[in-house]
């Protein structure tokens, strides 16, 4: 659904767009009621009165509260990113997860004139990610000197840095101007839960 409005921006994604454009045009040769710009409420399901209702409300980014200065003016969300709603250029910027998402998003950025700096938790880069998509993202990533950083919990985000620590306790300090956290989404239920 909505989140294929994102995975089309990174870098070669463009085949994303087509995957959208086929779907919308097998919707309407199927003669689907669309209805954009529309919240479903429990009335207008009532008036419809259907048999069944698929409640594919979408995800929200996970954004961990427990961080020191999670709520920063210079902490992002990769939609926010994606979306153009703010926009990064020629900027240094920690990437807080090396997943896919992660991963592309830096590259979108490092194609914006953005350093990447790229910090996880995990003991790997990418883990999870299969090895030819992931070993294509980091070719693409050598463009744009990203630094990665596996191994690392984030621990505290300032005006301009990040720190994180190691299982070591090693602390690691990263002066940036952004931060953007790809650690996952979470089910939006309100409107499930509603409906």
């Amino acid at each position: 659904g909505g989140q294929l409005n994102y995975a089309e921006k990174p870098p070669m994604k463009e085949k994303i767009t087509w995957l959208k454009e086929n779907m919308a045009n097998q919707l309407r040769n199927a003669n689907v009621d669309i209805r954009l710009n529309t919240e479903a409420t429990a009335d207008m399901l009532k008036d419809i009165n259907p048999v069944g209702v698929f409640a594919a409300c979408g995800s929200l980014p996970c954004v961990p509260q427990s961080i020191d200065g999670i709520k920063g003016a210079n902490v992002y969300t990769v939609p926010q990113i994606l979306s153009g709603k703010v926009k990064l250029e020629n900027k240094k910027v920690a990437i807080i997860g090396s997943g896919l998402t992660g991963m592309e998003t830096a590259a979108f950025l490092g194609e914006r004139g953005c350093k990447p700096y790229i910090i996880e938790m995990m003991p790997k880069i990418g883990e999870g990610i299969f090895y030819q998509v992931l070993n294509d993202i980091l070719d693409e990533l050598k463009k744009f000197d990203a630094q990665f950083y596996p191994g690392y919990k984030l621990t505290k985000i300032t005006e301009n840095s990040v720190e994180a620590v190691n299982k070591d306790g090693e602390n690691l300090a990263i002066p940036v101007d952004a931060i953007v956290l790809s650690v996952g989404v979470v089910p939006d239920k309100d409107k499930v839960n509603e409906l």
